[in-house]
């Protein structure tokens, strides 16, 4: 008879302490972002609840949190809903960077003891240097190239219009 009791005392206590956990999917496994320093890259994913109960989505990154911006960063997800989450990203030093987004779900049911779960999106970042300045420099480069070659070639038109040549001016 004591072991029927304890059988069902523990049968009771496994329902009074009953767990679940938000299911999510995030689409695409991964992203990588590739833009020049000081410059802001957008891209997506979509987060979908899997489960058949409503779930809260929370968004951030590991590491560079301020870096990315989430829109939204926090949001319910209704069962068997997807919700597309558009991450923009900005940089000012160059260089390889790697960082997770930590999609975290949680039930609504307040009434229950709940377990939050969570997917880590791998992120890979390439940073490249800007080379706004160095491309000014360039093309004012070329074009004072162009502006000499321009006033060379007044100076000879006038030059032979006043009929001396050349090596008479040259040679003086």
């Amino acid at each position: 008879m004591k072991f029927w009791k304890l059988i069902l005392i523990l049968s009771l206590s496994l329902i009074a302490f009953k767990t679940e956990a938000a299911g999510l999917s995030v689409s695409p496994s991964n992203l990588s972002f590739s833009f020049k320093q000081g410059e802001t890259n957008q891209q997506s994913f979509w987060v979908e609840n899997i489960s058949d109960k409503p779930a809260l989505v929370s968004i951030y990154a590991d590491t560079l949190n301020e870096n990315f911006k989430f829109q939204p960063d926090t949001f319910r997800l209704d069962p068997k809903a997807k919700k597309k989450v558009l991450v923009s990203l900005s940089l000012k030093s160059k260089g390889l960077f790697t960082t997770n987004i930590s999609i975290v779900g949680a039930d609504l049911n307040r009434r229950e003891f709940n377990v939050a779960t969570g997917i880590k999106l791998p992120v890979n970042i390439h940073v490249l240097e800007n080379t706004i300045l160095l491309d000014l420099w360039k093309h004012v480069i070329i074009f004072s190239g162009f502006g000499l070659m321009i006033l060379l070639g007044l100076w000879l038109v006038v030059r032979h219009y006043r009929k001396k040549s050349l090596l008479e001016e040259l040679f003086k």
